[in-house]
């Protein structure tokens, strides 16, 4: 649930976080890569067991070094959006 994402990210990166509710839309990755203007960090999670599908988490470069810079203990405060091998990996 969107609850307990909030509630895992909280702990990871120790600050207030919202999470709005997800679209759910039938659509091609064609259609989404088109969508994105900027530059964008994709977790794709393919499900192996139970349902077929997969779970696509996209968001922008610079949302996802504040993030990592947060999970690394830093203040959130990051001069530029280029992620380390380190921080993709966070």
């Amino acid at each position: 649930s969107m609850g307990s994402a909030s509630t895992a990210l909280y702990q990871i990166i120790n600050k207030q976080v919202n999470i709005t509710t997800p679209k759910v839309k039938i659509t091609t990755l064609r259609e989404i890569k088109d969508g994105f203007k900027y530059p964008n960090i994709i977790l794709d999670v393919e499900y192996v067991s139970g349902i077929t599908g997969r779970n696509i988490l996209i968001m922008q470069t610079k949302d996802a070094a504040v993030i990592a810079n947060l999970m690394m203990g830093g203040d959130g405060q990051v001069e530029t959006t280029e992620l380390s091998e380190i921080e993709v990996s966070a």
